[in-house]
């Protein structure tokens, strides 16, 4: 974890700006309630380290924030179609999961219809 919850919290007195936490680890859901309550608005979790995602994601859902989903180039779509219900958002990485974040410009999405989404998902930038 790059910036901890002490960061967090510490920025959240500074501003009121929309945090959207970013969390590149295995097994996110051990520190959802400690990111909400250091002051984060959105937390991104990455498909491929959720062991079952659909409760990650309702989890935070749960904590009152809103949630994302981020994807490495590698994961097949097919990995979101049954939760698209249950989140805010997508990240489709343009690059493997790394220090620094690259993503498709725009490709922060979430269509209406889960066909319209998988297909937004399946352009090529």
């Amino acid at each position: 974890i790059s910036y901890g919850m002490p960061v967090i919290k510490s920025i959240r007195k500074a501003t009121d700006r929309i945090f959207d936490v970013h969390l590149m680890i295995d097994a996110p859901d051990r520190y959802l309630k400690d990111f909400k309550d250091s002051g984060a608005d959105i937390i991104t979790v990455h498909a491929e380290a959720c062991t079952h995602l659909d409760r990650t994601l309702q989890a935070i859902k749960d904590l009152g924030l809103k949630a994302a989903v981020a994807l490495n180039p590698a994961t097949p779509l097919s990995v979101i179609e049954n939760v698209v219900d249950c989140f805010d958002g997508v990240f489709r990485n343009k690059y493997s999961a790394c220090f620094t974040r690259h993503i498709y410009p725009g490709l922060f999405c979430k269509p209406k219809s889960p066909q319209v989404f998988i297909e937004c998902l399946s352009a090529k930038p």
